[in-house]
């Protein structure tokens, strides 16, 4: 396959932009580029192997590669497989290491972003929490507070249970938002400093 040229030693030092844009790619095809390091531009919309347009060869396997780009500042991901799931993973990390990449995303995704509000709360007020952590020193009426203000956003939310329950419940929320903020500031091209919130306790 014309990508294994790319794993060539000491080859293609110095490529800042790559298109793959028409050809038929997977995930286990990125090994051969990760390596690359000045690679800042990485195009893969429309690289599926079929005449479905969109490629769900390549999925949540291929962010680890997509990592190790660590000059990357624009990438292309519009018509691949990956989830919501792989762009947080890939958020998180962009997050850490205080970088800021453009980044197109699929359709699906775009849409799941768009409708944070229909989720959950996305900007809770004291005595509201952000902090997943918290979670476990919460009441039960502290609790059932927090996640009714979630339900109000979205029904699907229970809002009782045990204290063990609610907290768990709470917790996966709360740390859910953190993430999807954290990929919600990476589309826009900002950090989200939402994400990492330590005043609502």
């Amino acid at each position: 396959r014309i990508l294994a040229a790319f794993s060539l030693p000491n080859s293609f030092l110095f490529v800042t932009e790559l298109s793959l844009r028409d050809t038929p790619i997977n995930d286990s095809d990125l090994r051969h580029i990760h390596h690359l390091p000045r690679l800042a531009t990485l195009l893969m919309d429309n690289t599926s192997i079929s005449n479905e347009g969109s490629n769900p060869m390549i999925n949540d396997d291929a962010v680890p590669a997509i990592i190790l780009l660590s000059k990357l500042t624009f990438i292309s991901l519009h018509d691949t497989g990956i989830l919501m799931s792989g762009l947080r993973r890939l958020a998180c990390v962009v997050n850490a290491s205080t970088r800021i990449i453009e980044i197109e995303i699929p359709s699906a995704c775009e849409d799941y972003i768009r409708d944070l509000d229909k989720k959950y709360d996305t900007d809770p007020r004291p005595p509201l929490i952000t902090v997943p952590e918290a979670c476990a020193r919460l009441s039960v009426l502290s609790l059932q507070r927090n996640l009714a203000a979630h339900k109000a956003r979205n029904p699907v939310i229970i809002a009782t249970g045990s204290k063990a329950e609610m907290a768990e419940r709470l917790e996966i929320i709360l740390e859910t938002r953190r993430m999807d903020l954290l990929v919600r500031a990476m589309m826009l091209g900002t950090q989200d400093s939402v994400a990492e919130d330590t005043g609502n306790y």
